[in-house]
């Protein structure tokens, strides 16, 4: 196909930005339209929004939509799912919502795409020809064996009819055909198909590919010889390596054509000007390794914390019918998720003990969940009767647990944290009982009725004043829930942060996912940034599979702690590492022993952790590399492969020693060469199997 030069659109005005993990933003009042965002750790300024397929009658969300996530975000593209309204008789829906979302993710990245699966593809290829004005222009286009025609002899006829009705107009019928309404400003184009597809044509895609072609549209077309219909993302499809090099590539080029350079930080950060909450920060970012505890009714049973109630489609769905396999209905279910409580006893809990050994084996600060999405309160809240001084554990001896816990830490010299889920699904102005629960967000018009909406705004303000004002002092508030934010569910958090601060002066907020003054340090949930950061920040990661505890999980390695630890450190993060109690205020023995290995090695080589700072050169290969904060003195850390096999020598570019190289573990010097910028270092026989740190002056 022939090459012709992208034509480049100015740098649309910022509409809305967000940071961090997953953003839900609902397109309709109802929520019958949603905008699933995810954010690129190191955005190129290139964004994907999917239109998954579906015949107009339903949405493959999975491998048409959220199976893409890691490979675009992967590489620096911003990409979002789409959950377009279905026509129902009204066939310019799904084309408003994608539009709508065009423009919100406009103000996200300087150029965005459509990718269209099948009937997604049609949604897709309309959004590219029918776009109202620039804003709502597409900058590029990608479509998987789409439906393109309306036309009879060429289209998906259940498509068709899904979107069109039963019979048409000659002249919808013409308007639908995207084949007919290309024009030379119609986004570039890539495109898939299977010459074996039997149920969308091949002609689709072709007669668009000479469409786009005789107006001098870039366009690029790879059709396989067999594959059929509906391959999304899915392993088993026999060409994949073929079309993810391909489209892999293309989008590269479209890099290079908009002039998009790789960016280093995640999102804008605003630093706080607050001289105590900088000086506060700074502590944070010397502890390195905070410990954090998912609790809560949901540990009874060992199922997922919360999200079994939420009605969504996806996981939400299937850890319900996980913790009830016998599938009662949706009303019996939550009655008996919440009537958890009734049995929440955890005898055996003693903050003190805990306390005492997460200190002994290396951690710094404490995040503990004072209340999740379910609404179930750890702490003795005035403003609801669901809470644990509310259940047979009431008349324990450490009744008011986020209590005794935040004493117990900070008598370790923990720094505090508390988690607070900013969304109350238990709570009736949030989830009102007189209507269904579809979905994670308020099931009512807060437009509609803003005094309930109020309610609930002063139900949280209140349950944070008494986290600040009668549980000791506290470093950090952990709000979870980004998407309850403004405009759409507005809290009046600065209000809420600037009262916190009266009575704990320098907190640490951090309103997770929500860019702005509220969130002091950005928190990667389960994943790494790809690259180095140069502002606060901290991967909040499980020990085993899940938040809470499950029954028979497993657990990571020791040496997986230490060297994921290293390789955060050296990007200039902190790690929050998530155990889960058991019912009764237990750990599993795989805890003790992975967190006693893994404290050993911090007690002999946490000079190489603590309160470092990053350096230019952090990473070559398995070691990772940190500084004092003077900057003189280096430190290595050589992650150790997961079968513990330790090698004779280990070699690093850059970073070249002046003078000694010592060991941490043994604090003696080791052998090593340098020659062509290379570093080998020799390791002594009869060194330890596991994770090795150095400490070397660097050469000017």
């Amino acid at each position: 196909m022939r090459k012709i030069v992208l034509l480049t659109l100015a740098l649309l005005a910022n509409v809305v930005s967000f940071a961090g993990e997953r953003i839900d933003m609902p397109l309709t009042a109802d929520s019958a339209a949603m905008l699933y965002i995810f954010r690129a750790d190191a955005p190129s300024g290139l964004a994907v929004i999917s239109c998954p397929g579906g015949a107009y009658a339903n949405h493959a969300m999975g491998h048409e939509g959220f199976d893409f996530v890691d490979w675009y975000n992967s590489r620096g593209i911003d990409y979002a799912v789409l959950k377009y309204r279905l026509p129902h008789g009204q066939y310019t829906v799904p084309a408003e919502d994608g539009f709508k979302a065009i423009s919100i993710m406009k103000g996200i990245a300087p150029k965005v795409g459509v990718m269209g699966f099948s009937a997604g593809g049609h949604l897709a290829s309309t959004l590219a020809t029918h776009y109202p004005d620039s804003v709502s222009r597409p900058d590029f286009q990608i479509l998987f064996y789409p439906v393109i025609s309306m036309a009879k002899e060429k289209t998906h006829s259940y498509s068709r009819k899904m979107l069109l009705g039963d019979n048409p107009s000659e002249e919808l019928v013409h308007l639908y055909s995207n084949e007919t309404q290309i024009t030379p400003d119609t986004p570039p184009a890539l495109i898939f198909h299977s010459a074996d597809d039997e149920a969308v044509l091949p002609i689709n895609a072709l007669d668009y590919c000479a469409a786009l072609s005789k107006n001098k549209v870039a366009v690029d077309m790879m059709i396989f010889p067999t594959g059929g219909h509906g391959w999304g993302f899915s392993d088993s499809y026999v060409s994949k390596k073929e079309w993810t090099s391909k489209l892999d590539s293309w989008l590269t080029d479209l890099k290079k054509s908009f002039n998009l350079a790789p960016k280093k930080a995640s999102k804008k950060y605003e630093w706080p000007s607050d001289p105590e909450v900088l000086a506060k920060l700074e502590d944070w970012q010397d502890r390195k390794l905070g410990i954090m505890f998912h609790w809560g009714v949901y540990s009874i049973p060992g199922i997922m914390e919360s999200w079994a109630l939420c009605s969504e489609d996806g996981w939400f769905a299937n850890s319900r019918q996980k913790a009830r396999p016998d599938r009662p209905d949706y009303g019996e279910f939550k009655e008996w998720y919440w009537g958890l409580a009734d049995q929440f006893n955890p005898t055996d809990f003693d903050p003190y003990k805990w306390a005492e050994f997460f200190k002994d084996n290396g951690f710094k600060y404490l995040i503990f969940t004072t209340k999740h999405h379910d609404g179930f309160c750890m702490f003795d809240t005035k403003q609801t009767d669901y809470k644990v001084t509310n259940t047979p554990y009431k008349d324990g001896k450490y009744a008011n647990i986020a209590y005794y816990l935040f004493d117990a830490f900070r008598d370790k010299d923990f720094m505090v944290g508390a988690y607070y889920s900013k969304p109350d699904w238990h709570s009736e102005y949030y989830w009102d009982p007189f209507y269904s629960t579809p979905t994670r967000w308020p099931n009512y018009s807060i437009e509609k009725h803003p005094e309930k909406w109020a309610k609930f705004r002063e139900f949280v303000s209140a349950q944070i004043d008494e986290l600040m004002s009668d549980y000791g002092r506290m470093d950090i508030l952990w709000l979870d829930g980004g998407f309850i934010r403004k405009p759409n569910a507005d809290l009046h958090m600065d209000s809420i942060v600037d009262a916190a601060r009266i009575k704990q002066p320098g907190l640490l907020a951090v309103d997770r996912t929500v860019h702005g003054r509220n969130e002091n340090y950005q928190t990667p949930e389960n994943k790494i940034p790809p690259v180095q950061q140069d502002f606060p920040w901290e991967s909040c990661l499980t020990l085993a599979g899940g938040w809470g505890w499950k029954p028979n999980s497993a657990y990571k390695s020791a040496n997986w702690i230490i060297n994921t630890l290293a390789e955060i450190v050296a990007k200039g993060g902190c790690m929050a590492l998530n155990v889960g109690p058991d019912k009764n205020g237990n750990f599993d023995p795989e805890v003790y022993e992975r967190l006693s290995t893994a404290g050993e090695w911090l007690k002999r080589n946490g000079e190489a952790i603590y309160s470092t700072r990053i350096t230019p050169n952090y990473n070559s290969g398995n070691t990772w590399f940190s500084a004092s904060k003077d900057g003189k003195t280096l430190y290595a850390v050589y992650a150790i492969d997961e079968d513990g096999t330790l090698p004779s020598s280990i070699e690093w570019e850059g970073n070249i020693p002046a003078g000694r190289l010592r060991m941490l573990n043994t604090g003696k010097n080791v052998k090593y060469t340098v020659k062509d910028n290379k570093v080998t270092v020799y390791i002594p026989e009869g060194t330890t199997a596991e994770p090795l740190a150095f400490k070397f002056k660097a050469r000017d």
